[in-house]
């Protein structure tokens, strides 16, 4: 430093009176630009990698989730129908009649919850009424999705009394 300048910044007194250095603190004045230290480039892009690293092993996690919770809603879906046809059954001693995918059979609608839908957004079920040559049914609630993996989660969850023709999976109700 030159003779005659003052320091640029000069220690701050603490309480006491006494100065900075000799009160054993920091001083209270504004810290020199040279003394002020950010994060690098580096070190940024370091927690960039491992935030990156993270992401990448839950988002697979996260994709099976969703898809068990889209199954769930599925079957949730095909048990309400499941039991409208039950109560149907016990009331006019007969299955409701066939109708195509998407469509309510004609006087199940009695029976499901107000604005229940045979379409939803990834899926449409049907209700399928099948009539054998010894007069017999077998009645049953089959779901298209638009995906296979949403069939075979739905499979999977539904276990026994399910199969599979093409992209259909049924679920019988009665045999």
């Amino acid at each position: 430093m030159r003779k005659g300048r003052k320091p640029r910044f000069a220690p701050a007194a603490d309480v006491r009176g006494l100065p900075a250095r000799e009160a054993g603190g920091r001083s209270g004045g504004p810290v020199p630009a040279a003394d002020v230290r950010g994060f690098t480039i580096i070190e940024v892009l370091i927690v960039l990698v491992i935030l990156s690293i993270l992401a990448g092993l839950a988002q697979p996690r996260f994709h099976q989730v969703l898809l068990k919770a889209r199954a769930a809603e599925v079957v949730g879906d095909m048990d309400v129908i499941q039991n409208a046809v039950r109560e149907y059954q016990a009331d006019h001693h007969q299955w409701p009649p066939d109708r195509n995918r998407g469509q309510i059979p004609p006087g199940l609608e009695d029976y499901l919850p107000g604005g229940f839908s045979f379409v939803a957004d990834r899926y449409v079920l049907d209700y399928d009424n099948w009539a054998a040559m010894d007069g017999s049914f077998t009645v049953g609630v089959t779901v298209i999705p638009e995906e296979e993996e949403l069939g075979l989660a739905v499979m999977d969850l539904l276990g026994s009394g399910v199969w599979r023709s093409g992209s259909k999976y049924s679920w019988v109700i009665e045999p």
